[in-house]
């Protein structure tokens, strides 16, 4: 029986998903400012990422409910709930690497958003190739550990 190009690609399209989608590594994206928020979905999502997207600290509990994120972004300066704030309350509960964004250079933030429980720090704007870099490297150390734990698959 012959089928159409359309036909095979809509029945074979949801299998391709799943698979490309067992190994993916998660991402948390929180960021207000709605331009970056959109362009680093965008980019990250075409490199293979799964990306879930919050504008607000608060939103964090609700975002990994059901599952935990390989690696959480957050900008420093969200409303209600700080970045800080929200790097302090996910490293109480996480060891997953996260990545501070913020267009604050000063010794005194870079130090804070550590000190809270940042991995990296990344200055805004920032090159999407250098974001690609830190969510790699970070992620690919976190799976050897995970594996050497004894809690990877």
């Amino acid at each position: 029986m012959f089928h159409s190009k359309s036909a095979v690609h809509n029945l074979l399209s949801p299998i391709v998903s799943l698979a490309m989608n067992i190994n993916q590594i998660r991402l948390l994206l929180i960021v207000s400012d709605r331009t970056t928020a959109s362009i680093s979905e965008f980019r990250l999502r075409l490199l293979g990422y799964g990306v879930t997207l919050v504008g607000r600290g608060e939103d964090f509990a609700a975002a990994t409910s059901e599952s935990e994120p390989d690696l959480v972004i957050v900008e420093l300066a969200l409303p209600g709930l700080s970045g800080f704030e929200t790097i302090t309350h996910i490293r109480r509960k996480s060891a997953m690497p996260i990545i501070a964004l913020s267009p604050d250079s000063s010794p005194e933030s870079v130090r804070q958003a550590f000190v809270a429980g940042a991995s990296e720090y990344l200055l805004m704007p920032f090159d999407p190739a250098t974001l690609e870099e830190k969510i790699e490297r970070l992620t690919s150390a976190n799976s050897s550990l995970q594996l050497a734990s004894g809690r990877g698959v």
